[in-house]
């Protein structure tokens, strides 16, 4: 009798144990070695990076997560995800990088491996990926004759080559290396093309009034966003999908003229008529006008000079003038007048401005306010600032010239005809 209650009571006891033993949270993570690649490996797009490693738990792995991260945490790849299943797993992967677009920085290989009761652990390796070089790509003109526009590219003899055809007189163009693609505005289509078979990938036509001329199209730095201006008083900002996601109009039924773009800020030309015009301050994204102040001529550009300053270039009755405005004052002082002068373009160069005119190139040091003459015998309507090396083009009619910082002057090409605009196009 006393042997049987023994042995009930044993099996009573490894009954609860098994019962308690059962209900025990697991609350053990999983381990992780990751053998390849090397703390700060370095790695060159285009690559493939393979991925050896183990992983293991006393409960089941049930899978692990595979991925490329910045610094901040932003995932450059698409997350691998592998099934384990066992107790111990090795893994042995490898994908490619392509992305012509991923910057040269510091990254981190991340593998996640996660038990059957969704414990989980992270190993993190550095890494360090170089980008791909940029490189120029093609280099295009466009030519505007017969109430046509063409797209004309050069091969390296400088020989032309038609690449497309658009209806209308030209107006504005600008190339997006970065989304690849040229942007063609004409009085009757507004379009991009792609660089390869030059078929449209988007049109704006429809929703742009080609009745009026745009005052101009811009860049974002980071080449996600075109700016495009129309005079009849709207500025749109379109993503790289040719989508438009932002607006500015006018107030009063004012036309607006030339325009740039800052980090949150809009300045833009605005006039009634051809005496009575401001210069108005919108922010970006509402589109709420911040401040205006009266101006005098006609502007040719606005550009940044640091620290909310920015150069406005004009004409006023013969006399070329630039001015700077001060945007947390709201005044501007003028800098520099040249009479029996027109601006056509200019650009700032370090702290200089180039300025193309109808007397000829001249350059203006901001620092110390002088002005020296390029040149006298070239009349240049356009200047091309490529982004490389700090490259300028300068069109003179049918003339391409290049310019550097040292103030030479170096012919490229000559055309059939007069070139409307230069664009050179890069890998990305």
């Amino acid at each position: 009798m006393l042997v049987n209650l023994k042995n009930q009571f044993i099996i009573l006891f490894f009954f609860m144990f098994s019962i308690f033993s059962c209900g025990k949270e697991d609350t053990t993570i999983p381990s992780i070695i990751i053998n390849k690649p090397l703390s700060n490996d370095s790695f060159q797009i285009p690559t493939n990076i393979n991925i050896v490693g183990s992983t293991w738990d006393d409960n089941k792995i049930d899978r692990i997560e595979i991925d490329v991260v910045s610094e901040n945490s932003a995932t450059i790849i698409q997350k691998i995800e592998l099934d384990a299943d066992t107790n111990y797993f090795e893994f042995n992967i490898s994908f490619s990088l392509i992305d012509r677009l991923i910057n040269s920085d510091n990254y981190f290989i991340n593998v996640k491996s996660f038990d059957e009761n969704d414990n989980f652990n992270s190993e993190y390796v550095p890494v360090y990926i170089n980008e791909v070089p940029k490189i120029l790509q093609s280099t295009y003109y466009i030519i505007s004759t017969n109430n046509l526009t063409n797209l004309y590219e050069i091969d390296s003899l400088n020989n032309l080559h038609l690449k497309c055809q658009k209806p209308g007189n030209y107006n504005i163009s600008i190339g997006n290396s970065r989304h690849q693609y040229l942007f063609i505005g004409t009085d009757e289509i507004v379009e991009s093309v792609e660089p390869l078979f030059y078929t449209s990938l988007w049109d704006l036509s429809s929703v742009t009034t080609l009745s009026y001329n745009f005052t101009g199209i811009l860049k974002s730095d980071d080449g996600n966003q075109l700016f495009l201006g129309h005079e009849d008083g709207r500025i749109f900002t379109i993503n790289k999908d040719g989508n438009i996601i932002n607006s500015i109009y006018s107030n009063n039924q004012d036309f607006f003229g030339k325009f740039f773009v800052d980090q949150d800020l809009v300045l833009v030309e605005s006039k009634t008529n051809s005496f009575d015009k401001k210069l108005v301050v919108f922010f970006k994204q509402s589109g709420i006008e911040k401040q205006r102040i009266n101006i005098s001529g006609t502007v040719k550009k606005i550009l940044p000079k640091g620290n909310h300053q920015y150069i406005v270039a004009s004409n006023f009755f013969g006399t070329a003038k630039l001015n700077i405005y001060y945007e947390n004052s709201n005044s501007m002082t003028t800098e520099l007048e040249i009479p029996n002068c027109e601006i056509y373009d200019v650009i700032i160069l370090n702290n200089n401005i180039l300025i193309a005119s109808s007397n000829g190139l001249y350059n203006f040091n901001l620092s110390g306010n002088l002005m020296s003459t390029i040149s006298t015998s070239h009349f240049c309507n356009k200047i091309v600032k490529g982004e490389q090396n700090q490259d300028i083009y300068l069109i003179c009619g049918n003339e391409l010239w290049s310019y550097n910082s040292s103030g030479s002057l170096n012919l490229v090409n000559t055309v059939f005809d007069s070139i409307r605009d230069y664009l050179p196009f890069y890998n990305k």
